[in-house]
């Protein structure tokens, strides 16, 4: 027979030797490994957004997203990275090395891990860059009618003012022209801002897309809102009707759309083979939308015996504005010229 204090000892001895098991259990689930991954078939080019995941892993096998959480820490070079996904830049102002690094770290309590990624441009996906014109800016709104001192009905308010014409978009000219086995070159110069961005492409069926249309033309302004018509009133045995609301004011029209821009596409013979890749939308921009029409004002409030005053009627919707002209040329030229970085 064992006493109290044996059976006492032995039911310890057998809690701790649990304990210890759930120790052992637990240290089968040390983090171990962190792994970086994106899809090689995503396309990997200027301006594209490239979708990227952390994951990681357990000594037993298992493993866990860590995507997002504070104890993870990712640097970018070649790209812009933001929760989850990085973005390589789309107006390269100088020559790039067409691949983007990704170094991350995952700390928590006394584990440290680590992993790094080279990931190379797969050229997939059109190019495209876009210097519209900017949108016209919106008309100035109509003044709202008053209730007057002497008359019983509110004044009608005032028309919304026209939006204003878009801008026009701006003019490139582009110089294409191959530097090694597999490797082209496009310098695009803006000039209308000045600026030189720089392309390093290889050849595929993907497009070099430029969008240099107008802008859209600013919205009408909103009509201004009709006054109320007075309340009903009996002073000094004066009886006076209620009045009428003002009609809401007119909705101002909309702008002009802006001009396309011009764009010139100069090709080296040694590039020719691409040239059929360069698409162009120079259109004229939009027409601005018409202002909404004022509303109505209130009618006044009738003594008892009296008809109330009828509300004012909401002001007509501004007419759209008229779309802006296209621009003058797109053309696309194969001839020498000098090389310039």
């Amino acid at each position: 027979m064992y006493s109290f204090k044996q059976i006492t000892f032995l039911f310890l001895a057998g809690l701790l030797s649990g304990l210890s098991g759930c120790t052992v259990f637990k240290s089968g689930k040390k983090p171990v490994e962190l792994e970086i991954r994106y899809n090689e078939g995503h396309y990997i080019n200027y301006g594209r957004v490239v979708p990227v995941e952390f994951f990681v892993k357990y000594s037993n096998g298992k493993e866990k997203e860590v995507t997002g959480k504070d104890e993870l820490k990712v640097t970018c070079a070649g790209a812009y990275y933001s929760n989850g996904s990085f973005q390589i830049d789309g107006l390269p102002k100088k020559i790039s090395s067409n691949q983007v690094k990704i170094s991350a770290t995952y700390t928590k309590d006394e584990i440290s891990l680590k992993d790094e990624v080279t990931i190379p441009f797969n050229y997939k996906g059109d190019i495209e860059i876009a210097f519209t014109g900017k949108q016209g800016s919106t008309g100035s709104p109509g003044e709202n009618g008053v209730t007057p001192l002497l008359f019983r009905d509110g004044k009608e308010g005032g028309a919304g003012g026209p939006g204003g014409d878009g801008g026009s978009g701006d003019n490139l000219t582009l110089y294409v022209w191959k530097d090694s086995m597999e490797f082209y070159y496009i310098r695009v110069n803006n000039l209308t801002s000045t600026q030189t961005y720089i392309y390093k492409i290889k050849k595929t069926d993907y497009r070099f897309h430029m969008n240099v249309s107008g802008g859209q033309g600013g919205t009408g302004g909103r009509g201004g809102s009709g006054g109320d018509g007075k309340d009903g009133s009996n002073s000094n045995n004066k009886v006076k009707a209620p009045g009428n609301g003002g009609m809401g004011g007119m909705g101002g029209i909309g702008g002009t759309g802006g001009k396309g821009g011009n764009v010139y596409v100069f090709i080296h013979p040694n590039a020719a083979d691409i040239q059929h890749i360069f698409s162009c939308n120079n259109f004229g921009g939009n027409g601005g939308y018409g202002g909404e029409g004022g509303s109505g004002g209130r009618g006044g409030t009738p003594l008892e015996g009296q008809t109330a005053g009828s509300a004012g009627v909401s002001g007509s919707k501004g007419s759209s504005g008229y779309n802006g002209s296209a621009g003058d040329v797109f053309t696309i030229l194969v001839e020498n010229f000098d090389i310039e970085y």
